[in-house]
């Protein structure tokens, strides 16, 4: 350091002078009244350099969102914020202009300038100025926060980042904030708005469909007009497995309504839009959804008018059945869905000749159809597509390769085979990669098992056992032992026995390479077989299989040990059981009802008649109650009868209907003592086995004016009432099933993994 007295004597000179100045402003600042505070300086203009220009005529968007559409202005009285200087004055700010916000931030104190930089970012997000934003976000101080204004900058922060292409980042934020802490509505809203734009931003269908459902739950019921659209939408772009785990995973008791609604609407033609959703609401009647909010979700196209459609069904056969149970619903479709265009139906009785199929086909063109349905049966089926010559279009109930395909050539069916390898997919996709196939003994069988084989290897699974068992026994031990390497187990055990020559405690171990069991088999053998897996060490294997594990009957008594089952099947199947279920419900608290007044008209008697009239009545009173019970209270166990008969011996031969009535009940197997079932008035078949068979000819009336369309776009699907599905290039249906599991002996939807 330089001292003083060897510094330049010019320096010496000029701090004398200021010294001397000084002194004689100390001596006036003593005469002279105090001035006034500093007005604190503007915030520099640098700043606003930094940042994009404000822009003029600005327009005002959703406050949640990074960069939104536009939206009509806000009026000019309403652009204005109202804040408080050092000196408690209301000043009007104009919003047009943000920095005024943050300007008037910087004259008070930290803990109430955080309010009004709070809204100053939002002003500038709005305006899609996101540098400013930022910039005012990174000197927000991190002291003195309140819980909501917390909650508000993780908010802001998220929003910044989605506008800056970083929606990783932007859900990070968002997942700081405990939404279970935050009690102001409108900042509930506003966090729940703005995570379901991120989850978007980051693929997570699934997660901002949940969202979505709770946001609308929170929103007053003009939000939930447009929310509705939104939950709809998302909900029919989720594949089956998100679905699947939408049901299973999400808090919400609508959710499953939501689920069910989607699949339901038919938004190709608002002819049938209002039966749709009234045929739902009959199911959910009360559910939030409304007709009038969902009328706008509509994916118009273009649909095929027919004047005159010709079913070929071999009602005088033996699959008369099945060929009545289609007939019945394809009318009652034609019956319920009229629409302005309605095509007239002539039906071909083609008997049980498959080989006449070809000669009934000519005789509708002949009559003037336009457009045929069928036949029915394999062989029948088989003939007529040898034959096929593409005079008119028509509808053939099988499955068809792309080899057969042709411009006026579609198909659909209920195959069995197309289930096995829906399932193979799907096993996939929950995470299994190595399987183990237990098949039934036949051609079915063989059938369904290689169909499901060819399908995993395909996408790379490895079957680790492929064994068949016989479809009629009773005790499958001595089988079940061997295929899962039981009986290896104990034979290692009797060895080395025999070597210690001592009796060793020993548990049986299974092999241990098996990822799940796929089962080919019908229900009546799923019900035997699936006990004695679990009882065999498999407990802890996961069971798949086709939709012949489930009846079409709910028997809550028969199907309890193949609870956990996974399978695909038709929507349709899905809300028989949960009407079923429904109906339970109610006549158990019927029951429990008339116990209640049993047991009060019990007491009160006893009371009036004394104790000699009270014993005697005691004596007769649970006969007479047991009857009542019988006439007026439904009891699953007398489904039993027919449940064991509705599935029939495998057919070894061909000859067999594509949807395998074979293995369904039949209205003889019903027979007339069977107790009616339990939603009778919503569809005649509703329940029985042959539920499937009338609901795909509810689906094929609905779905022939939209085949075109359909097979023009692959990407548009249709969602009918019995099921949701899409055409392939060449012309076969692709059904979009619901995956199901069985629950207290019910199907219901299959639940997240690792649920319980």
């Amino acid at each position: 350091m330089i001292s003083s007295h060897n510094r330049p004597k010019a320096v010496i000179g000029l701090c004398n002078t200021a010294l001397l100045c000084l002194l004689l402003s100390l001596i006036m600042a003593g005469c002279a009244p105090p001035p006034e505070p500093p007005t604190p300086e503007p915030v520099p203009e640098i700043a606003e350099t930094a940042v994009e220009p404000a822009q003029d005529n600005v327009e005002v968007k959703e406050p949640i969102v990074a960069q939104p559409d536009p939206e009509p202005p806000v009026p000019e009285e309403s652009r204005n914020a109202v804040s408080f200087g050092l000196a408690d004055e209301e000043q009007v700010i104009d919003l047009d202009d943000p920095w005024q916000l943050v300007e008037q931030a910087n004259s008070l104190l930290p803990d109430r300038a955080i309010g009004l930089k709070i809204r100053a970012i939002e002003e500038f997000l709005d305006q899609g100025r996101v540098k400013a934003a930022a910039i005012i976000l990174d000197t927000l101080v991190l002291d003195d926060r309140s819980p909501d204004d917390q909650v508000r900058i993780e908010i802001l922060r998220s929003r910044v980042m989605l506008a800056q292409d970083n929606p990783e980042r932007a859900l990070t934020e968002l997942q700081k904030v405990d939404f279970g802490l935050v009690r102001n509505q409108s900042l509930r809203l506003t966090y729940l708005k703005t995570l379901v734009i991120a989850q978007k931003a980051n693929e997570l269908d699934l997660d901002a469909t949940a969202s979505l459902i709770e946001l609308h739950d929170l929103s007053d019921s003009q939000a939930q007009l447009s929310l509705q659209q939104q939950i709809v939408e998302n909900i029919r772009a989720l594949n089956s497995l998100d679905r699947s785990l939408l049901a299973g995973q999400s808090i919400h008791s609508s959710t499953s309504g939501w689920l069910a609604l989607a699949e339901a609407l038919d938004f190709g033609n608002p002819d049938f839009l209002y039966s749709d959703f009234m045929d739902w609401r009959k199911i959910y009647p009360e559910h939030p959804a409304t007709l009038d909010a969902l009328a706008r979700t509509h994916e118009l196209y273009d649909q095929t008018d027919y004047k005159q459609i010709a079913l070929l069904l071999p009602l005088s056969s033996d699959f008369g059945s099945a060929a009545q149970a289609f007939y019945d619903g394809f009318m009652d479709a034609a019956s319920r869905y009229q629409s302005s265009s309605q095509p007239d139906v002539v039906l071909y009785d083609i008997g049980n000749s498959p080989s006449l199929s070809r000669i009934y086909y000519q005789a509708a063109i002949n009559d003037g159809a336009d457009f045929i349905i069928g036949p029915l049966g394999r062989k029948a089926a088989n003939t007529l597509l040898t034959e096929f010559s593409g005079e008119v279009d028509t509808l053939m109930i099988t499955d068809i390769s792309e080899q057969a395909s042709s411009p006026r050539l579609f198909a659909i069916s209920l195959s069995p085979e197309e289930e096995a390898k829906l399932v193979a997919k799907k096993a996939w996709e929950d995470g299994y990669r190595q399987a183990a196939v237990f098949k039934t003994y036949n051609r079915w069988g063989e059938r369904v098992a290689d169909a499901f084989i060819e399908q995993f290897e395909s996408i790379g699974g490895i079957v680790v056992k492929n064994e068949p068992f016989p479809p009629d026994l009773v005790d499958y031990s001595a089988i079940i032992k061997k295929y899962l390497g039981i009986d290896k187990s104990i034979q290692r055990r009797e060895a080395l026995e025999a070597v210690v020559d001592h009796r060793l405690k020993f548990t049986p171990r299974r092999n241990e390479d098996m990822g799940f069991i796929f089962l080919a088999a019908n229900s009546m053998q799923a019900r035997t077989v699936v006990p004695q897996l679990r009882f065999y060490q498999a407990h802890d294997l996961p069971v798949y299989a086709t939709s012949y594990v489930y009846s079409g009957i709910p028997s809550p008594e028969l199907d309890a040990d193949l609870n956990e089952v996974v399978f695909p099947d038709m929507r349709w199947m899905l809300q028989g059981a949960d009407l079923y279920r429904q109906a339970m419900a109610e006549r158990m608290r019927q029951r429990s009802n008339t116990d209640q007044e049993a047991s009060e008209s019990a007491k009160n008697e006893k009371l009036a008649t004394g104790p000699e009239n009270s014993l005697a009545h005691m004596a007769s009173g649970p006969v007479q109650e047991s009857d009542v019970r019988q006439q007026d209270i439904f009891d699953p166990a007398s489904e039993i009868q027919v449940a064991t008969t509705s599935d029939q011996a495998f057919d070894a031969t061909d000859e067999t209907p594509v949807f395998e009535t074979d293995e369904r009940a039949t209205a003889e197997d019903l027979g007339h003592d069977a107790p009616a079932p339990v939603t009778e008035n919503l569809a005649p078949y509703r329940n029985t086995g042959l539920d499937r068979v009338y609901a795909l000819g509810l689906q094929s009336y609905l779905l022939v004016p939209r085949l075109n369309a359909l097979r023009n776009d692959p990407a548009i699907e249709y969602s009918g009432p019995a099921m949701t599905l899409r055409l392939s290039e060449y012309g076969e249906v692709v059904r979009q099933p619901v995956w199901l599991a069985f629950r207290n002996g019910v199907p219901e939807l299959q639940r997240s993994l690792g649920e319980n």
